[in-house]
């Protein structure tokens, strides 16, 4: 009986999961998708915290986000459709590109924050104050263990052990 309680319990974790990562996925803020929002977000804090308002490097935004520099470039693309960003070859370096956001980039961003603002007080409001903190508390210490445990599957593989040996 407890087999059977234990494949229940994966289930239902399983398909929580999904269903919490597919609303997050959709979660759109004043037309910006996460990981715009985000982007424009390391941007105008590297700014801010550099006290330079000329830009930002591609490469340190891909460091802060950490992926790659071509995944920052596609993520930018979308941010200068929306005339958000400015991208520009650095002129003591043409090998490297400045980023910097536009005012129509900054008061987009502080739109944005509001309504994130506002929304997540209603959720916080619906949910509880003292469940919310909890689930915080609850979701670092899940994604800790899920890292420690694909972090330990990814080493099993490479030594040639897969979990079906068992």
């Amino acid at each position: 009986m407890e087999g059977k309680k234990e494949e229940e319990l994966r289930d239902q974790l399983i398909m929580t999961q999904h269903r919490l990562i597919k609303t997050h996925k959709e979660l759109r803020f004043f037309e910006m998708g996460k990981s715009e929002i985000i982007m424009l977000d390391v941007i105008l804090k590297k700014e801010q915290i550099e006290k330079n308002m000329r830009g930002v490097y591609v490469s340190e935004i891909a460091r802060g986000l950490n992926v790659s520099v071509p995944a920052v470039s596609k993520m930018l693309r979308s941010l200068e459709e929306k005339e958000y960003v400015e991208r520009k070859v650095n002129p003591k370096d043409r090998r490297s590109t400045i980023v910097s956001v536009t005012l129509k980039g900054k008061e987009a961003h502080k739109r944005v924050f509001r309504e994130m603002d506002t929304f997540l007080e209603r959720v916080i409001e619906r949910f509880g104050e003292a469940n919310a903190k909890e689930l915080v508390h609850l979701l670092k210490r899940y994604t800790e263990i899920i890292g420690e445990e694909s972090r330990r599957m990814k080493d099993r593989i490479k030594e040639g052990f897969h979990e079906t040996d068992i």
